[in-house]
């Protein structure tokens, strides 16, 4: 599915810079298990925050990432 058919059926609040009309091949919560085409997702956790790793899921080729903060 495109990522532009994904968010016509979800209520987004805010979309920064561009939406690519690309495929998504997953959704990672793991940073580290992004592939091309994946969107990630950053969930704050017991432990760690997903929020602090988006930079290194979009330099893995996240084509997305879902932000529960700003």
């Amino acid at each position: 599915m495109l990522l532009t058919q994904i968010l016509n059926k979800v209520n987004v609040i805010q979309i920064s810079g561009t939406t690519p009309a690309r495929e998504v091949t997953g959704i990672e919560y793991d940073s580290r298990k992004v592939t091309d085409g994946s969107v990630f997702v950053a969930i704050k956790g017991f432990n760690t925050d997903g929020h602090l790793f988006i930079q290194s899921a979009l330099d893995r080729k996240a084509i997305a990432a879902v932000a529960h903060r700003r």
